[in-house]
């Protein structure tokens, strides 16, 4: 396994070979300590963009079993922001049939003890950890890939350093995914005159199919907000969209109707500012969008309210 013994019973090895320490014992058992060298140290790094890269040993699953007529391959693994690709050595062409993307992904580490007993591993976990390799397990929520990942690596670091890679690329993918789903808009989008109020019924509201792209600071991509007459989104269903710079104003509570939201903001080419009333179909879809709205409007420079004074506002609303 390429480990390195440094002591014998605690006692250093002084440059004597190890062999012939544990001879001159004559011991039934012995405990020694040693060094193992992470496997991700031996190649480089994967290039630009590469969030961790090494060797890993790999093989296909479903249901805790390996795939019929697959083995473990050792394969040089690249991960980056959005998937896990797979070369045979570090400067090999990449495996176009083995790269998987990350999106929906579960990252397991397999517990082995609960409450002081020893727990059973799937078959496949274990078939690798006998392979003395620290097995994981990769599975997609949504069936995103059509079988599971068990992935094994050379010591206990490696395979947790690996996993909170993974969990952390999940997270940002997850963080950059449009928000999308159906919102009742209040109708028309115009300046509010002097006195003029939002607390008016639902009457005439319209149901529409918004998508919201959180937009890239570092890249210049603003964020965007577009409603559709249906999920389609296509230039013939596009009926408008949303206007999200640093300008723009998210509140809750002017309007009367339960899960609703404003959004009130001004472009360009608006002589005023125009606000935008939608309602959501219940409490948990309107925090999905408010946490979501935030977000993007912090990308765009706003100093919108914080998570929990809105959470807080949707919360009286909802009991008005």
């Amino acid at each position: 396994l390429g480990d390195v013994v440094l002591e014998v019973d605690g006692a250093g090895l002084d440059g004597e070979h190890v062999v012939t320490a544990l001879r001159a014992r004559e011991q039934p058992s012995y405990e020694l300590t040693v060094a193992r060298l992470s496997e991700d140290a031996r190649g480089d790094d994967g290039g630009a963009g590469t969030k961790r890269a090494g060797w890993v040993h790999s093989i296909r699953a479903r249901g805790g079993k390996a795939l019929p007529g697959t083995t473990p391959r050792r394969l040089w693994a690249v991960l980056d922001s959005t998937s896990l690709a797979f070369k045979t050595s570090p400067h090999g062409l990449t495996l176009k049939q083995c790269t998987v993307g990350l999106s929906g992904v579960a990252c397991k580490v397999p517990v082995t003890r609960l409450a002081g007993k020893s727990l059973a591993m799937p078959p496949a976990l274990a078939s690798m950890a006998e392979r003395q390799r620290f097995p994981f397990s990769l599975a997609w929520e949504r069936g995103e890939v059509g079988y599971d990942l068990i992935l094994g690596v050379a010591t206990s670091g490696d395979r947790q350093a690996w996993a909170k890679a993974i969990q952390a690329v999940r997270a940002e993918i997850q963080a950059q995914a449009p928000t999308a789903g159906w919102l009742t808009k209040k109708p028309g989008r115009r300046g509010l005159r002097p006195g003029e109020s939002l607390l008016r019924p639902i009457t005439g509201w319209k149901r529409r199919w918004f998508v919201l792209h959180q937009g890239d600071p570092s890249g210049g991509v603003a964020p965007s907000l577009r409603y559709f007459s249906r999920p389609e989104e296509t230039t013939a269903s596009l009926l408008g969209a949303v206007v999200l710079n640093a300008g723009s104003v998210l509140s809750v509570g002017a309007s009367a109707v339960p899960h609703s939201f404003e959004v009130r903001s001004q472009g360009a080419a608006d002589l005023r500012p125009i606000t935008t009333v939608l309602a959501c179909r219940d409490k948990d879809d309107c925090e999905r969008w408010l946490k979501a709205l935030r977000r993007a409007l912090l990308h765009a420079g706003s100093e919108v309210a914080s998570s929990k004074e809105l959470m807080a506002a949707a919360e009286r609303q909802s009991h008005l």
